[in-house]
């Protein structure tokens, strides 16, 4: 048991769960059947507090609805945030780059402003992010080494670069 608990592919199949509640149900499965003791009652606690404060004003299914509801929302959230860090730069085959490079090439900067450091909680700096995660988020902006790294040029031809990468794209979905 112990050494499946070790293993990241565990998966307890959690089938016929209405409102999307399987992934909730798979993680406590997997936390008790790994007998992880602190994350159960961790885990319990905070959604034995969700429900409690919700269903004195909302019911049972006023509760779970909008527990469902803030999970599609933070989910669209995340691969929001996921998607304009990460879709635009090349895929392919395995070139053997350096650590550095392989993280340059996986990720992309988003422009900053008032709206997208606060909605993206300062993660428009996924560059900085990987390269130096010891950094905190809210000090990625002041931070001013990186620009002498990749300089303005360099980034527009990555840019431009990125755009062409569709067809690679197309390529890799037709041909698995």
């Amino acid at each position: 048991l112990t050494s499946l608990c070790e293993d990241s592919c565990l998966t307890v199949a959690v089938t016929m769960v209405p409102w999307g509640m399987s992934v909730v149900l798979e993680n406590l499965a997997y936390i008790l059947v790994c007998m992880q003791w602190t994350d159960f009652f961790w885990t319990t606690s905070i959604y034995s507090y969700f429900f409690l404060s919700y269903i004195t004003f909302y019911s049972v299914s006023g509760a779970l609805l909008l527990f469902v509801a803030v999970r599609v929302l933070e989910s669209h959230w995340f691969m929001w945030i996921m998607q304009m860090n990460h879709i635009p730069k090349e895929i392919g085959y395995e070139k053997h780059r350096d650590w550095a490079n392989s993280q340059l090439a996986a990720t992309c900067n988003v422009e900053p402003s008032l709206f997208i450091d606060w909605f993206s909680r300062h993660l428009n700096f996924q560059v900085k992010h990987y390269l130096f995660p010891t950094i905190p988020r809210h000090s990625y902006h002041k931070w001013p080494l990186w620009s002498k790294y990749c300089p303005f040029l360099t980034a527009l031809v990555d840019i431009i670069r990125s755009l062409k990468s569709g067809n690679v794209w197309l390529d890799a979905y037709l041909h698995q």
